[in-house]
């Protein structure tokens, strides 16, 4: 399904939205994943239900990032992998 390696880490809420600006500034590729989109059942409402938020106020509950290595570790760091 990848063509590329997935690491996995966790991160609370605050977090993710300190994890998404970073790479956003950064220039790196962002898909988002909030709590909503889970209680839809198709990709037209999943996108409905992220453009009902700000991007700083989106009920994150997972990032997937896109990217070269040195911007990617960078928004990243201090993170700690998913066990």
């Amino acid at each position: 399904m990848f063509r590329q390696p997935v690491v996995i880490y966790q991160a609370d809420l605050a977090t993710l939205r300190k994890v998404r600006e970073k790479a956003v500034g950064r220039g790196l590729g962002v898909a988002v994943y909030t709590e909503d989109m889970f209680k839809t059942g198709n990709d037209e409402d999943n996108r409905a239900a992220v453009r009902a938020y700000l991007g700083g106020d989106l009920n994150l509950v997972g990032l997937a990032l896109y990217g070269p290595k040195t911007p990617m570790d960078k928004s990243l760091k201090g993170l700690t992998l998913h066990p």
